[in-house]
């Protein structure tokens, strides 16, 4: 089979194509088969579950502090009303109970009025904390949102300049005689099916050809297509 200069041309181009479609077909599945957002994304989970059982536990305790508050106001309460009966009272008996009472009471008083503080203590860490946690919850949903933007505009680039190419690849096929065109396509089903013969070794299989083999084809006139013996691609010397 003889080619044209033209056709031998369109198919040196097409050998480059082929590669380069080859490797964008390998990247489009890379980038459809991974997911770059995955450890992102659970990281953003981790964070949220973290965050909304620190609000939960901010409720408890603001639940706490407001049982205590109230305690602590009944027990205050109760100390004045105490207070009030014993300077009005003229029974010594009388008296000495509700001294014992007021002594009790302001024990009570004490012990709630501490733990009322370390639960305010703790209101304020797990406020701060909540504060940390809820800036790197924004920060990570951000961050989700760029890496699945660059992905996907990382696979519409691909897909955009894959398309391209082969786009390029079928109208260089249309410049080819029917013959060429047919074996191209034909061994394009099984392979590579067009390669460059380059220092030995055919790019379409990338094997070093044998010295037998590279003086069969160095025999052949220019115009003469020729096949790589050891992947059947055509190749261009």
């Amino acid at each position: 089979m003889k080619v044209t200069e033209a056709e031998r041309e369109a198919l040196v181009e097409l050998a480059d194509l082929e590669m380069q479609i080859q490797k964008l077909t390998a990247s489009k599945s890379k980038l459809q088969s991974s997911d770059p957002a995955e450890q992102a994304n659970a990281e953003f989970l981790e964070v949220s579950e973290k965050l909304t059982e620190s609000r939960a536990e901010q409720e408890d305790l603001q639940l706490e502090v407001s049982r205590i508050s109230e305690d602590l106001e009944l027990v205050e309460a109760r100390m004045l009303r105490d207070q009030g009966l014993m300077q009005q009272s003229t029974n010594s008996q009388e008296i000495t109970g509700l001294q014992h009472e007021v002594e009790t009471l302001n024990k009570r008083k004490g012990e709630l009025e501490t733990d009322l503080l370390e639960k305010m203590e703790q209101q304020e860490s797990l406020t701060a904390v909540i504060g940390q946690l809820a800036a790197q919850k924004h920060d990570l949903r951000d961050q989700l949102e760029v890496v699945e933007k660059t992905h996907d505009q990382e696979l519409m680039d691909v897909t955009n300049q894959l398309n391209e190419f082969i786009a390029r690849r079928n109208q260089l096929l249309e410049t080819l005689s029917e013959e060429t065109s047919e074996d191209y396509q034909r061994k394009a089903t099984r392979g590579v099916p067009v390669g460059l013969l380059r220092e030995g070794a055919c790019t379409a299989c990338h094997l070093n050809l044998t010295a037998t083999d590279l003086s069969a084809i160095r025999s052949t006139d220019m115009d003469d297509l020729v096949h790589c013996p050891e992947c059947q691609a055509i190749l261009i010397r």
